[in-house]
C-alpha cells in the first residue's frame, strides 16, 4: 500500500536540531529533497512553520535524532508516517485497470543523521546525505517499503544515488494522479 497528502499544498518545517558540524546542510538537503519530488510529483511543497507542518523534517546527530524519534536502532534516516484513512480507486496504468488501495496521510516526522562529525565534507559524504534526505522525504509523502532495485533512491541499502528514477516517481505518481481530488 502507499499513501498520498490529499491538501493542495503540502507544508513542510525543517530544522537542524543541536550542534552539528557545518558541512551538514540539512536545511539545503531537504529543500534539494523536497524540489526533487515536488516537480516529479507535479505537486506543491511549500516551507511552514512547526506548528502548521504536514511533514516534520529533523536533522542532527544520531545521538539526538534518537532521542527525538525515541527509536534507538542503527538506521541514518528514519521516517514516522501517519494515516488516518483507506482509500479505494481504480487505476489505469499501461491499457489495464487495477483496484488499488492508498492511504491518506496524517502529520508526518522524518529524521536525518549527520553522517560525519567533520567540518569539511567530501562529495561522497555531501551525496549520501542527499541521498538520505530525498529517501525519507518520499516515504513522507507516501512511498511505502523500499524499492527492489539497488539503483533507486528509495531501495533500502542505496548508493549515494539521490536522483529519483522514472520506475520510483511512477510509482508514487500514479496514487497523487488518480487518488487527489
Amino acid at each position: 500500500m502507499v499513501g498520498f497528502w490529499d491538501t493542495s499544498i503540502v507544508n513542510i518545517y525543517a530544522a537542524t536540531l543541536g550542534t552539528v558540524s557545518s558541512g551538514f546542510n540539512f536545511t539545503t538537503r531537504v529543500s534539494e529533497a523536497r524540489e526533487q519530488w515536488a516537480n516529479a510529483l507535479g505537486i506543491t511543497v511549500s516551507s511552514t512553520s512547526e506548528s502548521s507542518a504536514n511533514i516534520r523534517a529533523y536533522g542532527g546527530t544520531r545521538a539526538r535524532m534518537q532521542l527525538e524519534s525515541g527509536d534507538n536502532g542503527i538506521w541514518s534516516g528514519f521516517t514516522n508516517f501517519y494515516y488516518d484513512t483507506t482509500i479505494t480507486a481504480t487505476i489505469n496504468a499501461n491499457g489495464s485497470k487495477k483496484v488499488h488501495k492508498a492511504y491518506r496521510l496524517s502529520p508526518t516526522k522524518m529524521y536525518v543523521v549527520q553522517i560525519t562529525t567533520n567540518s569539511t565534507w567530501t562529495q561522497d559524504e555531501i551525496n549520501k546525505t542527499r541521498l538520505t534526505t530525498t529517501h525519507e522525504f518520499g516515504h513522507s509523502l507516501g512511498y511505502s517499503g523500499h524499492s527492489l532495485n539497488s539503483q533507486d533512491v528509495m531501495h533500502k541499502d542505496n548508493k549515494p544515488q539521490f536522483t529519483l528514477r522514472a520506475n520510483e516517481i511512477l510509482h508514487l505518481k500514479q496514487i497523487y494522479d488518480n487518488f487527489r481530488p
